[in-house]
């Protein structure tokens, strides 16, 4: 997996690189992503106070909207990842509150640890493994992270 830094001025030549963002292979699909993203030091905080990371991700959080090259099997393998992932979780929370009804309350509370933790990993694991990241580099810059290498060597053949 490669980074690659793009200037904001430079984010709308993305979607024209041609080449999936995951798997590398040729594709004409592109995807509409949007977010927002916070600088790495902004997590350096979390050891000492949860609110004051807070505070500073809001405040520092850059947002974006950028057009991805995006092979549709494996825009659909995430998406049904996700899916499934969610659908676990909600599988987790019905469990306990059914064990918690029937009166096993002691019994409830590791099903939903076992459950949850699975549904954690699924979504951790899918998020690393079907996906890129994007984060702030500079003042006026993304880096987009865990994406193919062939795409990578296309997009800065574009810029």
């Amino acid at each position: 997996m490669a980074t690659v830094e793009v200037s904001r001025s430079s984010l709308g030549l993305v979607g024209d690189v041609g080449i999936c963002i995951v798997t590398g292979h040729r594709t004409t699909n592109t995807v509409r992503v949007s977010g927002w993203s916070s600088p790495r030091w902004v997590a350096s905080l979390l050891p000492f106070s949860v609110a004051g990371t807070l505070i500073a991700q809001r405040r520092s959080r850059r947002g974006y909207t950028i057009i991805v090259p995006w092979a549709p099997e494996a825009v659909g393998r995430y998406r049904r990842a996700r899916r499934y992932g969610w659908a676990l979780a909600g599988l987790a929370v019905l469990a306990s509150a059914a064990l918690a009804l029937l009166g096993a309350g002691a019994s409830a509370g590791p099903v939903l640890l076992v459950v949850g933790s699975s549904t954690l990993v699924l979504l951790l694991a899918n998020e690393y493994l079907n996906c890129f990241g994007i984060r702030v580099s500079g003042s006026e810059s993304f880096a987009l992270t865990r994406v193919h290498p062939d795409f990578a060597a296309g997009l800065m053949n574009r810029i």
